[in-house]
């Protein structure tokens, strides 16, 4: 469970640093980005479609993370009648988002708590730098 202390990150203003979680279909990117919200953090999870918006990369004080997840976990998170060559498809179309990301999290095998504290770990100590 994500610890809940408001010394960790400060509530959001417009101006504040955020992030923008990117990937595949099921990567855990609304949930993630709830649980990083309740913690303060400015996180707008992108639906997969709109990933290659070139805008993406060029909001100031913004880094984007880009969630991985093998097809097997997207399979099972969803049992979506959703085929192989789909996620491939997807998975390309997102291959400059994941090349531009600041930060991958292999999503398979973590819970949803686990991926918002790597993120928000890597969060805090980038913004120190």
């Amino acid at each position: 469970m994500i610890n809940h202390r408001s010394d960790v990150c400060p509530p959001a203003s417009p101006s504040s640093p955020g992030l923008i979680l990117v990937g595949v279909c099921a990567a855990g990117k609304s949930t993630v980005a709830n649980l990083l919200k309740a913690q303060g953090v400015l996180a707008h999870a992108v639906a997969q479609e709109h990933s290659l918006v070139p805008t993406l990369f060029q909001k100031p004080n913004h880094r984007v993370v880009y969630l991985a997840a093998r097809w097997e976990t997207v399979h099972r998170r969803r049992q979506m009648s959703w085929h192989r060559v789909n996620y491939l498809v997807e998975r390309e179309r997102l291959r400059q988002a994941r090349q531009q990301a600041g930060l991958v999290v292999h999503t398979d095998g973590l819970t949803a708590d686990e991926v918002a504290q790597i993120i928000l770990r890597w969060f805090i100590r980038s913004s120190k730098a």
